[in-house]
C-alpha cells in the first residue's frame, strides 16, 4: 500500500509552505528527517497548482523565480526523485489543469477569475474553459512537458479544480442551447440525487443535475481521452490517477466515465475539519465517504485516498484521520496519501495550523504508517 505526504514545488505564500524555494541540501535533510521518523514509501508534489512549480517553456506558465527548479532549470527537481529512488521511495506529481496565472492564459478561454489568496500571484488565477477545443492541446503541452523534463516521475495525479468557481451556469446554458437542452431553470434531479444531497448538506445546483452530468461527462471524458492520448504517444509506464473531492458531485462522474479503463487510480480527497456541520450532517457524510471508497474498491478500481495531515489542524479532528486511515487499510486500498508535509519548519501546512499541530500530525503518522528508519 502506498503511504505517502505531499508538499508544494509551486510558488506558495510562506505561511502554507516554503519547501519550493529552499536549497537541496535543506529539502534534502528534511525528507530523510522525515524518513527517519515516519516509514513513508511515497512522495508527491504538487507541480502545478493555482501557480507553476518547474521551469517551463510554455508561454501560459509563469516561472517564477524565486522558485528553486527556475533557478536551478530543474536540476533541483530531479535531484529530489533520484534522492527518493535511492531510498525506495516512489515520487508522484500533481497538477491542477483548470488554473492558470494572469496574463499568460488567454482571456477568451476563461470562464472566469479564482481569487485564491495562498500564493503570490499578482492578480487573481484564470479559470480555463475546458470546453475550448484548444484547451486539450495546452493541457496536452502541460503534461508533455513535465514527463519530459522529469522523466522519473512514478505517479501522474491530475485534479480539476475550480469549476464552481467559475460561471458554470453559463458553460451550461451554451451547452443546452447547442445540445437542445432545458434551460438552466427547468433542469432535472433524479429523487436519489436529491435525497443523497439533503442528507449531506449539500446546495443542489446544474452540476448534480441529470443535464449537468451529461454536459461533465462529455468534457471531462474528453479530457481522460486526451491524456490517454498523449500518455500513449510518449510512451509513459507510470501510474496515472484522477484526484477529486470524496463525496462531492465528480464523486459520480469520474469513476463512470473510468469503468472501462481501469489503469486510472481514483484519488477522492477530503479534510474533515473543512466545511462543517451539524453533528447529523457531518456523520452523513464520513458514512457516505466510507461506502464510497467500499463501493469503488469492489467495482475493481485502484483507489487511493487523500486523507489530513496538516491541512486542518489535527486537534480539530484526529479521530476521523485515524478511521479512515484504518478503513482504508482495512479494505487493502492501493494507497493512501497524506496532504501535506508535518515540518513546522518548510513544510506544506494550511492556514491557522500551528506548529504544534505539525509536530502531533507527524507523532500520529508515525503510528499509522509505522516508525522511520
Amino acid at each position: 500500500m502506498l503511504k505517502g505526504f505531499m508538499d508544494h514545488w509551486v510558488p506558495t505564500n510562506d505561511s502554507i509552505s516554503t519547501f519550493w524555494k529552499k536549497e537541496l541540501p535543506v529539502v534534502i535533510e528534511q525528507l530523510d528527517g522525515l524518513k527517519r521518523d515516519i516509514d513513508y514509501n511515497h512522495f508527491t508534489f504538487y507541480t502545478k497548482w493555482y501557480t507553476n512549480g518547474i521551469k517551463s517553456n510554455l508561454p501560459y506558465l509563469h516561472n517564477h523565480p524565486d522558485a528553486s527548479n527556475v533557478k536551478t532549470d530543474n536540476a533541483w527537481g530531479n535531484a529530489i526523485i533520484e534522492h527518493l529512488h535511492r531510498q525506495g521511495i516512489s515520487v508522484g506529481a500533481m497538477l491542477q489543469l483548470v488554473t492558470y496565472e494572469q496574463p499568460h492564459w488567454e482571456d477568451d478561454w476563461s470562464i472566469g477569475e479564482w481569487d485564491v489568496g495562498v500564493a503570490p500571484t499578482a492578480l487573481p488565477v484564470k479559470l480555463a474553459d475546458f470546453t475550448q477545443d484548444g484547451y486539450l492541446d495546452h493541457m496536452k503541452s502541460v503534461l508533455k512537458e513535465q514527463l519530459t523534463l522529469f522523466p522519473g516521475l512514478d505517479y501522474l495525479f491530475l485534479e480539476f479544480e475550480g469549476v464552481n468557481a467559475g460561471d458554470v451556469n453559463a458553460l451550461y446554458e451554451r451547452w443546452a442551447a447547442e445540445h437542445g437542452k432545458p434551460a438552466i431553470e427547468h433542469v432535472h434531479y433524479e429523487d436519489e440525487t436529491i435525497d443523497y444531497c439533503r442528507r449531506l448538506g449539500i446546495k443542489l445546483d446544474v452540476t448534480w443535475s441529470v443535464e449537468g452530468r451529461e454536459m461533465f461527462r462529455h468534457y471531462y471524458g474528453r479530457n481522460l481521452d486526451a491524456v490517454d492520448d498523449l500518455l500513449n504517444e510518449v510512451n509513459y509506464q507510470g501510474k496515472v490517477g484522477i484526484v477529486y473531492h470524496l463525496y462531492l458531485y465528480e464523486a459520480f462522474i469520474y469513476p463512470d466515465l473510468l469503468a472501462n479503463r481501469k489503469h486510472w487510480w481514483l484519488l477522492p480527497w477530503h479534510y474533515w475539519t473543512m466545511l462543517p456541520a451539524d453533528e447529523i450532517t457531518m456523520s452523513e457524510r464520513k458514512r457516505s465517504g466510507l461506502q464510497l471508497l467500499k463501493q469503488w474498491k469492489e467495482a475493481g478500481y485502484p483507489v487511493c485516498y487523500i486523507g489530513d495531515v496538516t491541512i486542518g489542524a489535527i486537534s480539530g479532528d484526529r479521530e476521523s484521520i485515524v478511521q479512515y486511515y484504518e478503513y482504508c487499510e482495512e479494505l487493502q486500498l492501493d494507497g493512501y496519501l497524506g496532504m501535506g508535509n508535518p515540518d513546522p519548519h518548510l513544510g506544506l501546512r494550511w492556514l491557522n495550523v500551528s506548529d504544534q499541530d505539525c509536530a502531533d500530525a507527524r507523532e500520529l503518522y508515525a503510528e499509522l504508517y509505522g516508525s522511520g528508519t
